[in-house]
């Protein structure tokens, strides 16, 4: 195995939304910023887990800003986002081309000179008298120590945290389960003019085999029970949120 050594201002863990906000301010200010991400692009789940970007509030205030907000607006310049929707559950949400966010992402840290570790995971923090030392990451054939003055967790499950001692509790009280898992997916060939979009689980419509949301309560396997539906920048496709799965533990690669 190839060892290497590497020192920087500011490491930051994952490179999911929060992760490449940090890195981009911490940059911009002038630091020497690593950012190491497991997956093989940036951006987590704002590009993997297709969701929809929050943008307003319930009355109609804009509670995204800053990086977010650059985000959305670089996604305008490429026709890549339809704007914002109304959602009565989710409030508002931007619908936009993950595929060209995963562009626009690579662009504003190659222009901030953000050094990155794709494919590459946290396996070890090392800390000295309560705070980190370094941390040890892991990527093909490569095992990398990286000290840093500031260490960032962005792994979304506080997996830094975690490794260097921090207290922590998860789950619900009373049983430790979480929040059920989702996989949204992808359909393609659909006819957009005979299709139906409903945005929320209050959304009903009516079909020739019966109102869609009571037939996915008959249908679906417990405990999925509902259809969400929304129009993809790519024509005829189709994202879908009809899942859920129980009783899965997200920081358990085996329960993954």
């Amino acid at each position: 195995m190839n060892k290497q050594m590497r020192q920087y201002d500011v490491c930051v863990i994952g490179g999911g939304p929060g992760g490449i906000a940090a890195a981009l301010s911490a940059a911009r200010g002038g630091a020497k910023v690593l950012l190491v991400e497991k997956n093989g692009c940036m951006g987590g789940n704002l590009v993997i887990g297709l969701p929809l970007l929050g943008y307003l509030d319930k009355d109609g205030r804009q509670v995204t800003a800053g990086i977010a907000q650059e985000l959305v607006d670089a996604l305008t310049a490429r026709n890549a986002t339809y704007g914002h929707r109304w959602c009565p559950l989710h409030n508002s949400v931007t619908l936009y081309d993950h595929e060209q966010l995963k562009i626009i992402l690579f662009e504003k840290l190659l222009e901030a000179k953000v050094d990155m570790l794709l494919h590459t995971e946290l396996t070890r923090v090392n800390v000295d008298d309560g705070h980190i030392d370094s941390v040890t990451v892991f990527g093909k054939g490569w095992e990398i120590e990286v000290s840093a003055k500031i260490f960032i967790d962005g792994t979304g499950d506080g997996d830094l945290a975690a490794k260097a001692g921090v207290p922590y509790f998860k789950g619900r009280e009373s049983d430790g389960l979480m929040q059920p898992v989702s996989i949204m997916f992808k359909v393609a060939g659909v006819d957009y003019d005979r299709a139906v979009f409903p945005g929320s689980f209050e959304t009903t419509v009516d079909t020739p085999k019966g109102e869609l949301q009571a037939l996915a309560k008959k249908l679906l396997p417990f405990p999925a029970g509902h259809v969400l539906l929304y129009k993809n920048m790519l024509p005829g496709v189709v994202t879908v949120n009809m899942t859920n799965s129980i009783q899965i533990d997200g920081t358990d690669a085996l329960s993954l």
